[in-house]
């Protein structure tokens, strides 16, 4: 369905337009034909959809003005035509850029809107009627002059409503001689500037293998939370800049009004699904874990609810921050592996039908979550299938459940692995990648549902249980995992006891150990080398950047590596060499197969599940030979 609808009843020229969206849902445009004698429009429209009846589009003109350029007789000769049109915040509606230019250089004016008072007359007056009718007018704050015309001009998203997440300022402007302005938002004051010229001396000093050369900013476009600038220039050279501002010292400095204001913009960005890459670029990795700790404490605090619908955000978030660390290898592991486990738990869970439809107050998987924490002090796997009413958990198709497989057999890897490195690293004092779980109540909760699931559904398609290479044929080993991680549950954030820990370290001679790839790696901006190389930093498109960071992952003796490549999303290998293609995650270097027909429904929505982002949040960029 296609609804037309005409901004005015006369027609008229437009060369520049500029849209900007208001509280309500509306939409405000402004415009202009370029020259600087005509007045520029602005009109609000207005998009409805009435319950049952079709959409209908408004528009409503709203007040016009004249630049203050054209209108000062001083400086109308200086400049012939507008050139520019651009809200200052897109999610605000109520400021403007208008920028004229000429012979003599340019003129960046800012204006607001506000609600004005205007005096009635006597003879239009009624009886008992206001002496004064307000209305919404444009008002002149400031201007600001260049002696060269300007180029692009770009603004941010956040509107000054969004109070302390918006930086001090309310438009960046590049202009023709290769300068860039970041002008003040009250006063239109120039905060910072920048020339290209600058820029490229250092790109040409550091050995870049390409010869830069200096040219006009073309195109601009700001962050989600306007800390980060990307512009575009007229040899096509993408600049990428950290934007200095008021608030600048508060990421500079590890104060409690940085933590607070660094986690404000995290929880903005995780809320509205936004990437939080540029907030990361602006944060020091000293103060990294104060964020961390400040960022957890926030979450905990909201309704379980609001926790369990962002819980994989809130874990992605941390993840990518603990990746700007030399040492944080290990935690981003636990998160990681975290994440994992309580997507496919959702995943897993999800299949469950009750054997009977109609009104349950619990559903099978709520049940089982209820009978397992009502008994975490059984130790016996067999003692927990006699207490369970099976018939709710066996209503899954056989085809299902053997698409499953290797979600099933990556939960099993999981827990034999954090198991049998529990007594290194309660000697040793090491931490390995993933082992933080054992240390999170809710997460060896997850393991052990899991891993009645496992058990029960091996009855219905034995071709479905994970597979494990033991040294006796008899050995139980979903049966012994379940054993030490209710033991473990026991000593969760304590002291271990000895009896778990001689039962843990006796696992690596009866059954094989495999080594879980989490995806610590990090490559270029998203690394803890960022900080420590010298800026600008230079990348150049399709070659890998020598200095990139990329964590070189110890090998653990007790467990046993594979030089095949993993699908991070399935859990499968792909072989040292795939024959598919494969996407890389921009963030992690986490691989995926291309174009894997799925098997059943429960697989196709797990596979979508990651369509867009990989499971770290990165995005993903389709490997190549060159780029690895």
């Amino acid at each position: 369905m296609t609804i037309l609808d005409g901004l005015s009843t006369v027609r008229s020229k437009m060369v520049l337009a500029d849209i900007a969206f208001c509280n309500n849902g509306d939409l405000m445009v402004i415009t202009s034909d370029g020259s600087l004698s005509s007045v520029i429009r602005c009109f609000k429209v207005s998009i409805k959809a009435p319950p049952g009846g079709e959409f209908s589009i408004t528009c409503q003109p709203m007040a016009s003005f004249f630049m203050k350029t054209f209108t000062n007789t001083d400086q109308a000769s200086k400049h012939s035509r507008i050139s520019h049109l651009k809200f200052a915040w897109k999610e605000g509606t109520n400021a403007l850029l208008a920028c004229a230019a000429g012979s003599s250089g340019s003129c960046v004016e800012f204006w607001e809107m506000k609600e004005q008072a205007s005096p009635v007359h006597k003879v239009f007056q009624t009886a008992g009627g206001a002496s004064e009718s307000k209305s919404l007018r444009w008002k002149y704050i400031d201007a600001i002059n260049h002696s060269s015309e300007v180029s692009a001009v770009t603004s941010s998203r956040l509107s000054p409503t969004d109070g302390a997440l918006i930086p001090h300022y309310s438009g960046i402007v590049a202009y023709k001689d290769s300068s860039i302005k970041l002008l003040y938002r009250s006063s239109m004051s120039q905060i910072a500037a920048v020339t290209m010229e600058n820029i490229v001396r250092l790109a040409n000093d550091s050995g870049f293998s390409q010869s830069t050369n200096a040219g006009e900013i073309t195109c601009m476009r700001q962050s989600t939370t306007g800390y980060i600038m990307v512009g575009v220039d007229i040899y096509s050279q993408l600049f990428v800049y950290r934007l200095s501002t008021s608030r600048d010292t508060y990421f500079q400095t590890g104060t409690l009004l940085a933590t607070h204001l660094v986690v404000n913009l995290l929880e903005y960005c995780m809320l509205k699904g936004y990437d939080w890459f540029d907030v990361l670029l602006c944060v020091r990795p000293g103060y990294i874990d104060s964020i961390c700790d400040w960022f957890s404490d926030s979450f905990t605090k909201q309704p379980l609810s609001i926790q369990q619908v962002y819980f994989n955000k809130f874990l992605a978030v941390k993840a990518s921050l603990y990746r700007r660390l030399m040492y944080g290898q290990a935690k981003t592991g636990d998160c990681i592996a975290r994440l994992n486990l309580n997507s496919m738990a959702t995943c897993i869970i999800s299949v469950l039908r009750p054997s009977i439809l109609g009104h349950q107050e619990k559903g099978p998987g709520e049940k089982l979550t209820t009978l397992l924490r009502s008994n975490k002090t059984e130790t016996d796997l067999s003692n927990i299938l006699s207490l369970l009413k099976t018939s709710d958990y066996y209503v899954v198709e056989a085809a299902m459940l053997q698409s499953m497989q290797q979600l099933l057999q990556w939960v099993a890897d999981l827990a034999l692995y954090l198991l049998a490195l529990l007594p290194s690293q309660h000697s040793q004092k090491t931490e390995y990648p993933g082992c933080g779980l054992l240390n999170d109540v809710n997460a060896i909760h997850s393991l052990r549902e899991l891993l009645v699931l496992i058990r029960l559904w091996g009855l219905i398609n034995p071709n479905c249980l994970p597979c494990f290479t033991t040294t006796s044929d008899n050995l139980d080993t979903i049966g012994l995992l379940f054993k030490l991680l209710t033991k473990a549950l026991h000593s969760c954030n304590a002291e271990a006891d000895e009896s778990l820990l001689d039962e843990c370290c006796l696992l690596s001679s009866q059954v094989l150990i495999p080594s879980i790839d989490l995806g610590v790696g990090s490559r270029e901006l998203s690394s803890a080398n960022l900080s420590s190389q010298l800026q600008p930093y230079h990348l150049e498109y399709g070659i890998v950047p020598a200095q990139s960071a990329k964590y070189e992952t110890v090998p653990i003796e007790i467990t046993i590596h594979s030089s095949q490549k993993l699908d991070s999303v399935r859990k499968v290998f792909l072989g040292s060499s795939p024959s598919v293609s494969v996407k890389k995650c921009s963030r992690c270097n986490c691989s995926s197969a291309l174009g894997i027909t799925t098997r059943s429904a429960v697989t196709r929505m797990w596979d979508q599940h990651w369509l867009k982002s990989c499971i770290c949040g990165g995005h993903w960029r389709k490997a190549t030979d060159e780029v690895s």
